[in-house]
């Protein structure tokens, strides 16, 4: 904020809508908000730059400097924790690890379980990598690289989730897809699977 003053709450989960203007083009994208829920004397967002991209990651990454204003919209959640779930089972693939660092920031003090499972080519593409290996629960991260041989075995993970757990998953339309078609394979409740896109 440019008053000093905290910004509005969120949980985790949560994106912003930001406005860019760039001369006759104008974008409005969305974000999730990776920062923790307990701190809101800033939002931190990350922008992949999108090789095909319309003009919104393009523009972040390329006329966006430090001290510029963006107009940004109060947050908002499409892909907040269940209360009533005994554990939270987290699986993210490229950038869509972003909603689960505020998840896990929101987490850090709760009785609550949880576990992340996140899926990318190489540990060099890993995003936040350092973050995650170096978490006060990195014992719940589980990092899984194709390249390394370590793939998300994902129909044994699913086959062993414990009753009133809750899934989570963001990441390429593949990825949902694959947990969605062994999800019904194994008969596992619908309102228990969440997906953001």
């Amino acid at each position: 904020a440019t008053d000093g003053k905290p910004l509005p709450a969120f949980t985790g989960g949560s994106h912003v809508i930001v406005q860019m203007s760039d001369g006759d083009n104008q974008y409005s994208n969305a974000y999730s908000l990776l920062s923790s829920p307990h701190d809101t004397s800033c939002y931190q967002i990350a922008v992949r730059l999108k090789e095909n991209s319309r003009g919104g990651s393009r523009f972040l990454h390329q006329q966006v400097k430090v001290g510029n204003r963006l107009t940004i919209s109060t947050p908002n959640n499409l892909f907040a924790l269940i209360p009533s779930a005994r554990k939270h089972l987290f699986i993210a693939g490229g950038i869509g690890i972003t909603p689960f660092l505020s998840h896990m920031a929101e987490l850090q003090h709760s009785d609550v379980d949880w576990q992340l499972h996140y899926c990318s080519r190489n540990p060099e593409s890993c995003a936040f990598r350092d973050e995650l290996v170096q978490h006060p629960q990195a014992e719940k991260v589980h990092l899984h690289h194709s390249s390394t041989g370590t793939r998300l075995e994902l129909a044994r993970l699913l086959a062993d989730i414990e009753p009133g757990t809750h899934v989570y998953t963001c990441g390429p339309e593949a990825l949902n897809e694959a947990v969605r078609s062994e999800a019904a394979r194994l008969a596992i409740v619908a309102d228990t699977l969440h997906f953001e896109q």
